[in-house]
Formats: structure tokens, C-alpha cells, sequence
């Protein structure tokens, strides 16, 4: 009887483990046209006010199939508020390792994560309504083939 509570009890430990926080605010993909990223379509994300006041950490995340032609990518990332322009950052992502193979995380399509600096605090007030991060590539290519998704993470403060 003893080993039956447990035994329950353990699972329940487990149980709760799995449901833990990572401290996840905002977590969003968005898919591109199967040929690939063209340099017209921007990814854009809302993000309602409380959360970008309540997120410090912020990652932009690419899915990139093994047919990607180049070693890195370089994006334009703009943050505004309403009407007002917060923050304009060009962005590069290195996406192979020294021998040229690609070096993200996952099976298939590889993930990779930036780090991004936390939302403009000294410029964002949290009276805002939205933020909106915007993101397009700027490489020399129109059509970028293997970019299948780009995605935004933000957590909160700790």
C-alpha cells in the first residue's frame, strides 16, 4: 500500500515538472511561401502591451532547411509603438559552422535563435497598445529557398 501512494506521488512530482514555466510571454512563428523568404513579404508580430512590459529577454528564431544556399543571413528588425518609431537594427545570423554545414538544433529544418535586446524600455512606455516588430531580409538574393519560418520569443523578467 505504501508503494502504491508512492508511486502516485512520484508520478504527481513528475507531473508537475512537465507543466513547469520557462518564463514564455510570447512565443509565435510565422510560415513563409514554401519557395522560400522573398525580400517583399515582412514577418510582422504584435505584441500586446503587457507583455512587452513585463518581457526583459527577446529571441528571433529562423527555420532553415539543409537547401539554404548561404552561410548567414542579414535582416532589418524594426520595433514601433503606434505611430512611433522605437528601434531600427540590422540583424546577421551565422547559420554554418567553419566546415560549412548548418549548425542549429532540430531534425530536417534547423533552428536557430538570436538573441535580440529587450524590448525599448527607456523609449517603449507601457501605455502603448501594441508593439509591432517587423522583419524582412536583406540579402542580395529576392527569393531566399530553405528560410521555412521565422519566429519571435519573449520571456519575462526573472
Amino acid at each position: 500500500m505504501k508503494a502504491r501512494h508512492l508511486i502516485l506521488a512520484a508520478l504527481g512530482a513528475v507531473a508537475l515538472g512537465a507543466c513547469s514555466d520557462d518564463g514564455r510571454l510570447f512565443d509565435t512563428y510565422r510560415s513563409l511561401h514554401h519557395d522560400g523568404w522573398r525580400r517583399s513579404d515582412t514577418v510582422v508580430f504584435y505584441i500586446p502591451a503587457d507583455i512587452v512590459c513585463a518581457a526583459t529577454d527577446g529571441e528571433l528564431h529562423l527555420r532553415v532547411a539543409d537547401d539554404y544556399p548561404f552561410s548567414n543571413i542579414t535582416m532589418v528588425v524594426t520595433t514601433t509603438a503606434g505611430d512611433s518609431l522605437c528601434k531600427r537594427d540590422t540583424v546577421e545570423c551565422l547559420l554554418t559552422d567553419a566546415d560549412g554545414r548548418l549548425s542549429g538544433t532540430g531534425y530536417g529544418f534547423k533552428d536557430y535563435a538570436v538573441c535580440l535586446p529587450p524590448p525599448q524600455q527607456a523609449t517603449l512606455t507601457c501605455h502603448a497598445d501594441t508593439l509591432r516588430v517587423a522583419m524582412c531580409h536583406i540579402m542580395r538574393r529576392e527569393t531566399l529557398p530553405g528560410i521555412a519560418a521565422v519566429g519571435l520569443t519573449l520571456r519575462r523578467r526573472p
